[in-house]
């Protein structure tokens, strides 16, 4: 008898062990996601992706790495396309080192769930993102939140081996396997230099301000600082052949485009701006001669390459690769004048007028 009680007592017991620990890894990943945008600024990246604010859509949807994300304004873009009779939205899901197959998830989901479908897509390749995974792991596979069928095809297409994509997908549904080595790098850091960490928390917090997706539809300003000519570096650095190896990263364009163009979206990839002493280079027209082909081989018919490019005064560029508020205003402005001026654009904006 005391001895079934006894018995009955620690199945309790265990119960309620069981209930309280589970309540307790709950309460502290519900806690680290909420305090996440606070302490780490790879997640913020991913925040609003993840959160959804996007949901409402637009009739454009910007993609792109980091010189997007800087440097395309959708409210000053929707605005000049106001002048020339083109009503049109948008939003802007560019984002630091987005690579081909986050563009390809990011428009699926984008139009699979938002309110407002796109109708035209906009966006930069930056040619030294056609290879490496270092972005890709640092952010997007350590941040963004995939779909079970983002994760399978990121199996199926070797992006990722298929351990790895299972990590993905449930490691960043666990806060505490999300920013693990978040907290480890500020915990050692504050041993050694804790001044430091609270002047990095306050900078996350600076550019939290700055990515509030209501501010800009998902731009981020640089600010108005620029450099000199003399921040430039020459020789510029860069080599053609930056893709071998990565021809998975192509395989998510082709994807892309099928997706976008099967239902009807036209996909429109502008040349962003060059500090303008790449324009004297033959060296460097080399190499952006050898990746325009290499893109628009893949892109085919499907893809509309505007042909505009663009070499300015160190002025508008806060640093070699990244436009200043200056430089994305002025982008803003030129894009829209460019897609404006295109027969394929003006096909979906210009006004319809009723037939009897």
């Amino acid at each position: 008898m005391a001895s079934s009680f006894t018995s009955s007592s620690k199945r309790r017991g265990s119960k309620w062990a069981f209930l309280t620990a589970f309540l307790a890894f709950a309460g502290l990943n519900a806690a680290l996601l909420a305090a996440a945008p606070y302490f780490d600024s790879n997640y913020l990246l991913m925040e609003d992706i993840n959160s959804g604010e996007w949901l409402p859509g637009a009739e454009i949807l910007i993609l792109g790495d980091s010189r997007s994300h800087q440097g395309v304004v959708p409210p000053i873009l929707s605005a000049e396309l106001k002048q020339y009779g083109l009503q049109a939205a948008a939003i802007n899901l560019a984002r630091p080192g987005q690579q081909l197959p986050f563009m390809h998830y990011f428009s699926n989901r984008v139009l699979e769930q938002a309110e407002v479908k796109p109708q035209a897509v906009l966006l930069n390749i930056s040619f030294y993102l056609l290879g490496g995974q270092q972005w890709m792991k640092d952010i997007y596979t350590a941040y963004y939140r995939p779909t079970f069928a983002e994760a399978a095809l990121a199996c199926s297409t070797q992006l990722l081996n298929c351990m790895e994509a299972a990590e993905w997908f449930m490691g960043t549904r666990l806060p505490a396997v999300t920013f693990r080595s978040r907290i480890n790098t500020l915990i050692n850091k504050s041993v050694t230099d804790l001044p430091g960490v609270g002047d990095e928390i306050l900078g996350i917090q600076e550019q939290r301000e700055a990515m509030r997706f209501s501010v800009a539809q998902g731009y981020m300003t640089r600010g108005n600082d620029h450099i000199s000519r003399d921040d430039v570096p020459m020789p510029h650095g860069y080599s053609t052949g930056i893709e071998n190896g990565y021809s998975v990263y192509l395989n998510y364009f082709d994807r892309m485009v099928q997706s976008l163009t099967s239902r009807g979206i036209k996909v429109f990839v502008y040349q962003f701006p060059w500090p303008e002493q790449r324009k004297d280079d033959p060296s460097f027209q080399e190499v952006l001669a050898y990746y325009d082909k290499l893109l628009e081989a893949h892109g085919g018919s499907d893809v509309h390459f505007l042909p505009t490019y663009r070499f300015w005064p160190t002025e508008y560029f806060v640093d070699p690769l990244h436009l200043n508020e200056f430089g994305a205003q002025r982008l803003s402005r030129e894009l829209a004048t460019e897609l404006a001026h295109h027969p394929d654009f003006q096909e979906l904006f210009s006004p319809k007028v009723a037939s009897n």
